[in-house]
């Protein structure tokens, strides 16, 4: 593998020099250019000379302009940093090209060929933004002095017209110093563009140097995971103490020290400000973590609620720290191996802080154990020991892990609770990671070193990071539910009815990003993330031919993408427009649901048309299949499109509006939907109905609450033969229009209906404020009716009926007489 890195160097050095060389000098319109064509081409051949009277003023403009000179160019201290920059980085360079040609000789493994192209990724990452710095100085220094060539043209030759035509001295000698004052300007400019020049040259030999050793390492690389089931060294028992030029374990340590405390500042010094600010950002929300737990922990009224989530709450500044580390994740995906060790280890804090309390001894011991393993694992690839040692260090830890956690495990599955789903899927992951450690821990001591490096390293990590993202999603999720429970936010009428769905809705869609980012960094771990994500685009660009018809998944997958995210907007837009801006215009009952209901039909139409859009479809070529549809509307179809249109009917005309009370079909409810195709109907026994649209337009509906609220409410009284009846028609309204809640415009009536066969009949007539408390209404008022006819004695009589016998049979008299004297 060495023999071909070294000998494709060679063979790829011109074509790579001209393609980087290509790239820079289209990026910067100043490099290769020379100050004579310059000149040359700022020349104007139509460029005149200043006429006599403009002189004073051009001369007083020129001054001004030369005076700001200073302030438009780089400053000196800024062009000085970035030549250091510039030096360090072309000193970085080479002492990190030779230390690579050195791992690559020795025979580096899988895991040091990634960790080199991280380093000279971030190295030529760096190379190009100094590329582009000075791209952009060039460009400005460039046009001063583009500019200062034509002040200096055009000066000269009004010099010459002067002296030619031999004004006054005064005037000669105000053009002389304007020509003076040019020159002594184009001095400086011509100066640091001569720098600027030096300093892309530069930056271009570094950029040459950074992309071969980046290509010959990715070559590299790709041979090793070609020859990854190749054995590449001898079986472990071949190789031991015996007969090895053994290094000193201080040299080693030094080297290793020196390599990673270089990675590190270098890293340091390039996102320094982006650092700063992470930092920054951490201790503003260990201030706010605190004051939460405050909150938490004495229930004050800010905080209106109290789960298990909460207790994350109670140790800030583990959360504070986790919330620093996530914070530098973006930076951690070209960061060297070191940082993100570094950063694992730093995570090892808030992890067990904040999740060890919310699991069982078993899971626990597993936890604390994985800490241990991943620390020993970090610190081994830290130091550059001789690979027969790290291959003895790395068949014990994959022993004793697999000693561990078999025996956690095992004691684990005896719980209780280990065939719950939570704890039986990472019985699941624990068995799987048993398994990998296995495979790595034959392939070391058979010779298969790079293979058991790969799986080892990236078996303990993924497992780690898995449990490092889990806290993340478990403190973001409680961070959530707390913010949902503040009285501030609840003030949002959006929120109080739907916090458990929004809750849900950000926890998934965190639960989602925390995968993602576990996928992303794991198949990075197992040197396979380049070869999936190119099948999967491969997968996704490949085109599938159904006759006339072609499309690619990846068409049909943006598509459905694009429909999910806006469905999701439409849905969260429509339900801020009806619970927090409509209700404040103050509109009539009915249009705030047929505003929302309008937008929201227009919004998933103009998604749908996008997702087609953005998928790829052409309308144009669904003609046929379009005049298809159009068939099956008017026939198949029919129905729903009338019922469709129905409730767009209803919408706009508003004759059946949410909260109405309507009576159809013999069947009293509230209208609680209008959808689609149907409208819902609660009645008053808790059933539903469903009725189509098109029965609302086409047939008879009473609506009780069309042009108000009010309900007239009728009670029929009798009363018995012999009472006054203009005494108690009087007594019934009086005691009707006693009720409270009897409105009092219109006022209540009472009626006299006539002789009834046995009572006087009367009927009170009222009217309710609603629909939904007019029964209510109306049985209060029947019981003060009862009780003033009681008061007032008078009698509520029941129907009484004489029977007159003409002939009775036999059996019957016997009975009753029987009966007669069984009574005496």
């Amino acid at each position: 593998m060495t023999g071909v890195i070294m000998a494709t160097r060679v063979s790829l050095d011109l074509t790579r020099s001209f393609v980087f060389l290509l790239a820079i000098v289209l990026a910067s319109p100043v490099l290769g250019a020379q100050p004579q064509q310059q000149a040359a081409t700022t020349r104007s051949p139509e460029a005149s000379s200043i006429p006599e009277p403009q002189i004073a003023g051009e001369a007083m403009r020129l001054k001004e302009s030369l005076r700001g000179l200073a302030g438009r160019l780089t400053q000196e201290p800024s062009l000085a940093a970035i030549e250091q920059e510039v030096n360090e980085l072309g000193a970085t360079i080479k002492q990190r090209a030779l230390e690579t040609e050195t791992v690559i000789k020795s025979g580096a493994t899988v895991g040091e060929l990634q960790q080199l192209s991280d380093d000279w990724q971030f190295l030529r990452k760096h190379v190009s933004s100094l590329a582009q710095t000075l791209s952009r100085q060039a460009s400005v220094v460039d046009e001063e002095a583009r500019s200062l060539r034509n002040a200096q043209l055009l000066w000269d030759q009004t010099y010459d017209q002067v002296r030619a035509q031999k004004s006054p001295k005064a005037l000669l000698d105000l053009t002389r110093d304007a020509l003076d004052a040019v020159q002594g300007g184009l001095k400086p400019v011509e100066e640091q563009r001569q720098r600027i020049i030096v300093l892309q040259q530069a930056v271009l030999a570094h950029g040459l140097l950074a992309s071969g050793e980046l290509e010959d390492i990715q070559k590299g690389l790709r041979e090793s995971q070609r020859s990854l089931f190749e054995r590449d060294s001898p079986p472990l028992w071949k190789v031991q103490f015996s007969g090895r030029d053994v290094e000193r374990f201080e040299s080693v340590l030094q080297k290793s020290y020196a390599l990673g405390r270089a990675r590190l500042m270098t890293f340091v010094r390039a996102n320094r400000f982006t650092m700063f600010v992470i930092a920054v950002m951490t201790v503003a929300a260990l201030a706010l973590f605190i004051h939460i737990g405050k909150l938490v922990a004495i229930r004050q009224p800010g905080f209106t609620g109290h789960d298990e989530g909460s207790g994350v709450f109670r140790r800030p500044a583990s959360l504070a720290m986790l919330f620093g580390l996530v914070a530098t994740t973006p930076l951690l995906f070209e960061a060297p191996a070191g940082v993100r060790g570094l950063v694992d280890v730093l995570a090892v804090v808030p992890v067990a802080r904040l999740l060890s309390p919310r699991m069982r001894k078993p899971f626990r011991q597993m936890l604390f154990a994985l800490f241990a393993s991943v620390l020993t694992w970090e610190l081994i690839q830290s130091i550059q020991l001789p690979n027969w040692i790290t291959r003895d260090v790395l068949a014990i830890l994959s022993l004793v892990v697999m000693v561990l956690f078999w025996g956690q495990s095992r004691a684990a599955s005896r719980n209780p609770d280990a065939y719950k789903r939570p704890a039986s899927l990472l019985n699941r992951a624990v068995h799987v990671g048993l398994v990998l450690m296995l495979v790595s821990l034959f392939a070391n001591v058979l010779g298969y070193f790079g293979l058991s490096s790969l799986i080892g390293n990236g078996t303990l990590v993924s497992g780690y990071r898995a449990v490092g993202l889990y806290t993340v999603f478990v403190a973001g999720t409680s961070i959530v539910a707390f913010a949902l429970q503040t009285n501030l936010v609840r003030r949002l009428a959006v929120v109080r009815g739907n916090s458990d769905r929004i809750v849900r809705g950000i926890s998934a869609g965190l639960a989602l990003l925390t995968f993602g980012v576990w996928l992303h960094t794991t198949l990075s771990l197992f040197g396979i993330r380049a070869d999936v994500y190119q099948a999967v685009r491969a997968g996704f660009a490949y085109k599938v031919t159904l006759g006339t018809v072609s499309f690619a998944p990846g068409n049909i997958v943006v598509f459905l993408l694009t429909l999910f995210f806006g469905y999701m907007i439409a849905s969260m837009a429509s339900a801020i427009l009806w619970h927090e801006i409509l209700p404040r215009l103050n509109l009539e009952r009915g249009l705030p649901d047929a505003i929302t209901t309008i937008t929201r039909y227009v919004s998933l139409l103009v998604i749908f048309l996008l997702a087609l859009a953005v998928g790829g479809v052409e309308l144009s070529r669904f003609s046929l299949l379009t005049g298809a549809f159009g068939v099956g509307i008017g026939f198949g179809l029919q129905n729903v499109v009338n019922n469709f249109f129905s409730g767009l009917i209803l919408l706009f005309e508003r004759p059946v509006r949410i909260g109405d009370s309507l009576e159809v079909g013999g069947v009293s409810g509230e209208v609680t939907k209008i959808g689609f195709r149907s409208s819902t109907l609660h009645s008053g026994d808790g059933a539903d109905l469903i009725i189509p649209n098109a029965n609302l337009i086409s047939q008879q509906v009473i609506n009780w609450t069309l042009s108000g609220t009010r309900r007239r409410v009728s009670l029929r009284v009798h009363v018995a033969h012999g009472n006054d009846p203009e005494f108690g028609r009087d007594l019934l309204l009086a005691t009707a229009a006693s009720h409270p809640d009897v409105l009092k415009n219109p006022a209540p009536t009472s009626l006299f209906l006539g002789f009834g066969e046995s009572a006087l009949d009367f009927e009170v007539l009222f009217w309710a404020p609603g629909s939904d408390i007019a029964p209510a209404l109306k049985s209060q008022v029947a019981l003060r009716v009862a009780a003033a006819l009681r008061d007032a004695g008078i009698e509520v009589p029941f129907p009484q009926r004489d029977l007159h016998f003409k002939t009775v049979v036999e059996p019957a008299r016997e009975g009753v007489a029987v009966h007669e004297k069984n009574v005496r």
